[in-house]
């Protein structure tokens, strides 16, 4: 198990594989449905200036509490226990075998078979992740997250955070994190699921801002959206640094799981303003470049393990085209339309 601000790394990584062909990625190229998101990704007022030359420096006393506020936090990483991560692996693989077909069936025979095998496949590769992948990425993150702390965060900082996330509007802070983050998992399971486009296209401008405001409070969200405007401070490219990504996971969950973040809106509605101020804080913008630089550690652990888990570069997904093309063509389930 591991903290809530991991997920982002699997999540953002597949979103952006998955962008070519998930016909969801084009939605965040329509203004009206990415203004939300395009403000979240480049309007927060966030700056590259830190506090980090104001001393005293976090104590190690202050630090530990602060990591052990964020393994408190039990949102499995996607793949370990979790059968919505072997869902993705099947409907991502699934279109992988023949992106090329513009007709693409679900009604097409072949696909019963290659659901199967493909569906075994995955939950192997779901057991790699959880018994090998998994600890490894735990330990790297916890191995750096206290070293960032450290960088970033003043004394007076952690304070503000310690306080903050033991006062009663902070431990109902951290129940709305965890809340945002399982409709986000949620969302990434349905991607590929055809009510998602619908969705897509039924939810109103205003709804969907409306539920992006909520996503921007999400420490996943929070963290990128910080990693963007520094990376834009420094020179960078900002879509590069992560918007367009951010953007396309923020829309994607706004419409897949739409339902629950207005549930979740319903439920904080109190609490949004109070939320949205401390995410917007001196401390918590110091906070989230630390979780940023522990998670962009863990994700490149993440990255050593490639060959083992990528279909492309496993034999998989070569394996799976074989057997799709050996199989026996359905005529008359081909020729009706998706």
């Amino acid at each position: 198990m591991i903290g809530r601000s991991i997920l982002i790394i699997v999540a953002s990584l597949s979103l952006a594989q998955l962008a070519e062909v998930c016909p969801v990625a084009a939605y965040a190229q329509m203004p009206n449905a990415t203004s939300g998101a395009d403000n979240a990704a480049s309007g927060a007022s966030v700056t590259q200036e830190s506090s980090q030359s104001a001393w005293p420096r976090a104590t190690e006393s202050q630090i530990g509490r602060l990591v052990a506020i964020h393994r408190g936090q039990t949102t499995p990483l996607p793949g370990i226990d979790q059968r919505a991560d072997v869902e993705v692996c099947v409907a991502r693989s699934l279109h992988a075998v023949d992106p090329g077909n513009r007709t693409w069936n679900p009604n097409d025979s072949r696909w019963d078979t290659m659901r199967t095998v493909i569906s075994q496949d995955c939950a192997a590769q779901s057991d790699r992740i959880k018994n090998k992948v998994a600890p490894v990425v735990t330990k790297t993150y916890f191995d750096v997250l206290p070293r960032s702390y450290a960088a970033h965060l003043s004394s007076s900082e952690a304070d503000d955070l310690i306080h903050f996330y033991e006062s009663d509007m902070g431990r109902r802070y951290l129940a709305f994190q965890e809340r945002l983050a399982a409709a986000s998992m949620q969302g990434a399971a349905r991607v590929f699921n055809e009510k998602t486009v619908q969705d897509l296209r039924a939810a109103t401008p205003d709804t969907m801002e409306a539920r992006v405001q909520i996503l921007r409070l999400s420490t996943s969200m929070a963290m990128l959206i910080v990693a963007t405007q520094d990376a834009h401070h420094t020179g960078g490219d900002s879509d590069s640094s992560g918007a367009l990504v951010t953007r396309l996971m923020m829309n994607v969950t706004a419409a897949s799981q739409g339902d629950e973040l207005d549930r979740i809106g319903r439920a904080y509605a109190s609490d949004l303003h109070d939320f949205g101020t401390f995410v917007d804080s001196p401390a918590e913008t110091d906070e989230l470049r630390a979780l940023h630089e522990a998670t962009d550690a863990a994700g490149k652990a993440i990255g050593t393990f490639a060959m083992e888990v990528s279909p492309e570069l496993n034999g998989n997904l070569k394996r799976w085209r074989d057997l799709y093309r050996s199989l026996p063509h359905d005529e008359a389930a081909s020729s009706v339309p998706k």
